[in-house]
């Protein structure tokens, strides 16, 4: 019997090879992204049903060499680094993990004093920089997981990361393990912040950095100021729930 990738095997953004419903029989694979994943089971003998990002549809046969390799334990720990055109269910963009660059932009504008303003209120803003981080990622886990881009723009272009690196001193061994604590200090859940995958990526002289968030078997909560609140992927954003909106998500999702 060939050899098919099981459901935790498969995720959000990976290239993988599809057998399409016209295609059944034939041997014909079609490569694509994964948008979604539609069979609930880990295994099914036909292949993973799977949505690819240009709205085909079909069961997976094998994932892609040139983004995913196994251990020897048959364990992911690599994946898609590609950045999409925009962001969508699965994918989010932040421009920076705790620099202020609207303080930048402001006086680049000239804008002295509502620069200065954002200065003297440092320690709240980068807060709240990073606040957003863990948002996004409490917010993928209690949908279908996605990827978030730390680096990139709005409109995907690369920003890099030369403005977060400079608070460690270039050292990006030192920003991984920040925007770690900082999971760990918003989101309380070092259970499923183990499953989370971290991954630099260089393109045209800029470094970006990507956060793999696999879709969770339990609901992420969010802490700040001793206050949980709860997010969930809608489209292209972090939608806050409020309690009786989650109870009704979770009702269905877990």
């Amino acid at each position: 019997m060939s050899y098919l990738p099981t459901r935790d095997q498969i995720k959000i953004g990976m290239n993988v090879l599809v057998e399409l419903k016209q295609d059944k029989g034939t041997g014909k694979l079609t490569k694509g992204v994964v948008k979604e994943i539609l069979t609930s089971g880990n295994y099914h003998p036909y292949g993973i049903m799977v949505n690819l990002s240009d709205t085909q549809r079909g069961r997976v046969k094998q994932i892609s060499e040139n983004n995913v390799k196994f251990d020897n334990e048959n364990n992911l720990n690599r994946f898609d680094t590609s950045i999409p055109k925009e962001e969508d269910p699965w994918n989010e963009f932040k421009s920076t993990f705790q620099y202020d660059l609207k303080e930048e932009i402001f006086r680049n504008e000239g804008k002295i004093e509502a620069a200065d303003a954002r200065k003297n209120d440092q320690k709240r803003i980068r807060d709240d920089i990073q606040k957003e981080i863990s948002i996004t990622v409490s917010a993928f886990a209690n949908q279908e997981g996605g990827r978030l881009f730390v680096g990139v723009s709005d409109d995907s272009s690369v920003l890099g990361l030369e403005r977060d690196l400079k608070y460690y001193n270039q050292s990006k061994d030192k920003f991984k393990l920040a925007i770690t604590d900082s999971l760990k200090k918003f989101l309380k859940n070092n259970a499923f912040l183990a499953k989370l995958k971290f991954e630099f990526v260089n393109t045209d002289n800029k470094e970006y950095f990507i956060i793999l968030v696999p879709k969770s078997t339990d609901a992420v909560y969010l802490h700040f100021l001793n206050i949980q609140e709860t997010y969930v992927r809608m489209q292209n954003r972090s939608q806050k729930f409020n309690t009786e909106e989650f109870l009704k998500h979770c009702k269905d999702r877990f």
